[in-house]
């Protein structure tokens, strides 16, 4: 054969050879998220749950570097990338490094997302599902009971049923100490929500409440006892006092500047448990100037009585002329007045440059003789 029938016969055959070379296809993709692994019904709450899903590659050849994503309950999706290559036909499991938060417990919904700009089946790049977040039950933290005090124990909502160490099956107990002997009580709950379990405890301890002791009752006269206080100790050892006179010291002192009658002087201490101890004691302050005795009187009111030396005076059955002098403890003279009447007397007595402490107001009157005793306060 020449060389001229040799690159004829060459020409010829260039159709055949070009038929005979394969078309290449690009790979289809087709990715399927499977399901939420994490977080999972019954989960405790918390704040860093961690979100797994499982994705399965479809395709025919091994996929890697796209981008897949997690939403709870439609709130802004966490998106971030799968750099691992997953085979065809494997399942894989991605752990987003972005936690959730299911600290409240209950229900959420959540959605997870892979997305791929090839994928050639978008019917099974999400799924959604519901998951219930179990919370422990919490009855607080362990605490001390006065005697006689109720604690109110409360199992929580979220659940189904309630089952209580005592045996209750409600919400909530009480418990109340009034009966109990001192030491630590355990109580306990379990609690259901469809097919999650918890349960949780809390000790109670029942400590006595503190003792307290103000002594006798006291008698205080009037002008016998002038210029004295008298202590009332509540004793040493509390955390607090708290007097019905609003001081908040261990002793306090009271004296005739109480007024005559009786006077409840009461305490309330508390200790270190914060339990509360309380005490009364009575004082009578008297009044020894005989005026009981008195023929003719007069009646004498005098108000406010105690008080600060400013005294509204009214004698409503003094006639004519009359004399109003007022004595201290001692029967010195530190005040006089005199004046008539036809109707009673109406008068504003001031005695606020006087020191404190009681002074016996007398009446001398055409009809009669009254006093009153008059208390000054500091």
């Amino acid at each position: 054969m020449t060389q001229r029938s040799l690159s004829l016969l060459m020409i010829l055959m260039l159709p055949a050879l070009f038929l005979a070379t394969p078309t290449v296809v690009s790979s289809q993709v087709d990715l399927a998220v499977i399901e939420i692994v994490s977080p999972a019904n019954c989960d405790l709450a918390t704040n860093q749950a961690t979100v797994s899903i499982n994705i399965k590659n479809l395709s025919a050849a091994s996929v890697s570097n796209f981008p897949v994503s997690f939403s709870k309950n439609s709130g802004t999706p966490v998106t971030e990338t799968v750099t691992a290559s997953i085979a065809a036909g494997a399942t894989y499991t991605y752990t987003f490094a972005t936690k959730t938060n299911v600290s409240a417990g209950g229900n959420f919904n959540y959605t997870a997302t892979a997305s791929h700009p090839q994928d050639i089946n978008t019917t099974n790049n999400a799924v959604n599902q519901q998951i219930f977040i179990m919370k422990v039950p919490n009855l607080g933290p362990n605490q001390n009971l006065c005697k006689g005090d109720v604690l109110y124990l409360y199992g929580g909502t979220l659940y189904d049923t309630w089952t209580w160490s005592t045996g209750a099956t409600t919400q909530s107990i009480n418990i109340n100490s009034a009966t109990m002997a001192p030491g630590a009580y355990t109580y306990s709950i379990t609690v259901t929500a469809g097919a999650c379990t918890e349960s949780g405890s809390i000790t109670v301890t029942v400590v006595e409440n503190p003792t307290v002791e103000l002594g006798s009752d006291l008698t205080i006269k009037l002008f016998g006892n002038a210029g004295q206080s008298f202590p009332i100790d509540a004793g040493a050892g509390f955390y607090s006092y708290k007097w019905s006179n609003g001081q908040t010291s261990q002793v306090i002192y009271v004296d005739n500047g109480l007024g005559v009658g009786t006077h409840e002087i009461s305490v309330e201490v508390t200790d270190v448990n914060d339990c509360i101890g309380r005490d009364t004691v009575l004082v009578r302050v008297i009044d020894d100037t005989g005026l009981e005795e008195l023929e003719n009187a007069l009646v004498v009111e005098a108000y406010p009585n105690p008080g600060d030396g400013l005294f509204h005076v009214s004698i409503p059955g003094a006639m004519g002329q009359f004399t109003l002098e007022v004595v201290d403890a001692t029967g010195r003279r530190v005040h006089s007045y005199q004046g008539a009447t036809y109707q009673g007397v109406q008068h504003s007595l001031d005695l606020r440059e006087l020191a404190a402490g009681p002074y016996i107001m007398e009446v001398k009157a055409e009809n009669g003789y009254g006093r009153k005793t008059l208390i000054i306060r500091d």
